[in-house]
């Protein structure tokens, strides 16, 4: 009984123990994606987007929001600052104040389950 015991005690440890550590891990959100004005989870457009290096279009003061043609998605941006604040995420320099947006006019398709970005 006493082996037991030891063998429940040791098992409830290691429950506890990975039950805090799941809750210490963050999931480090750079965006959101939008549906006619509310935000939704696990589209096409989420693994899409993970594969773009969506920085060279993120603003560094306020969010930045693009939308997909042809859909009624929206991908929201979060600013270099908000990253910064949140994460403490460098800022890259990629990132650009609204005013100097290299690309004020994009164009996001979504075709399959892959997005494109064309700049004008």
């Amino acid at each position: 009984m006493q082996k037991y015991s030891k063998l429940f005690s040791f098992f409830m440890f290691s429950l506890f123990l990975i039950a805090g550590l799941s809750a210490q891990a963050q999931t480090k959100t750079h965006f959101r994606v939008l549906e006619n004005g509310v935000e939704v989870q696990n589209t096409v457009c989420h693994t899409a987007i993970t594969e773009l290096n969506l920085d060279l279009y993120r603003y560094t003061d306020v969010r930045r929001q693009i939308a997909i043609d042809g859909t009624a998605y929206v991908i929201e941006l979060y600013s270099g600052q908000e990253l910064w604040n949140t994460y403490q995420k460098q800022i890259s320099p990629n990132n650009r104040p609204m005013a100097q947006d290299a690309h004020p006019h994009l164009q996001v398709v979504l075709s399959g389950n892959r997005l494109k970005i064309q700049t004008q």
